[in-house]
């Protein structure tokens, strides 16, 4: 499960929250969902581990996508499905994880970000779930 952490800005433009993987690829703040915990909860807890950020999630997910695994020498470990959940921020505070580096990006910039030392299969996918988020929050 991912949160799909979204801003607007002074002037109305849209800016998603990314974080970096321990490999320094970006990606949205994901994780698993720990026992009790509902998947919106579980997402937000996330984006507050991974990126500091503090907000509402919708508790529909707005996409679902598969998400390369690699192993340390960098080949493809596996791929897991994860669905994602909008959540409006309120506010950012300081993360422990600063290695993760989170910082906002406007949806062209997110999905160049997003398909960095990526394989195509997966860029295909992120275009299709930020293509899906400016779609849900633009109607």
């Amino acid at each position: 499960m991912a949160a799909i952490c979204y801003r607007w800005t002074t002037n109305a433009a849209l800016e998603l929250l990314l974080v970096k993987t321990k490999d320094r690829r970006w990606t949205f703040p994901k994780g698993h969902v720990e026992k009790g915990e509902s998947e919106p909860e579980a997402a937000a807890r996330e984006a507050g581990e991974e990126a500091g950020a503090i907000g509402p999630v919708d508790p529909e997910p707005v996409a679902t996508y598969i998400y390369p695994k690699y192993k340390k020498n960098g080949s493809l470990d596996s791929r897991d499905e994860v669905r994602a959940y909008l959540m409006r921020i309120e506010a950012v505070e300081r993360t422990e994880e600063i290695w993760r580096k989170p910082d906002w990006f406007k949806p062209k910039a997110a999905r160049e970000r997003l398909a960095r030392k990526q394989e195509s299969w997966y860029t295909e996918q992120i275009e299709r779930v930020v293509d899906a988020v400016i779609a849900r929050l633009t109607r």
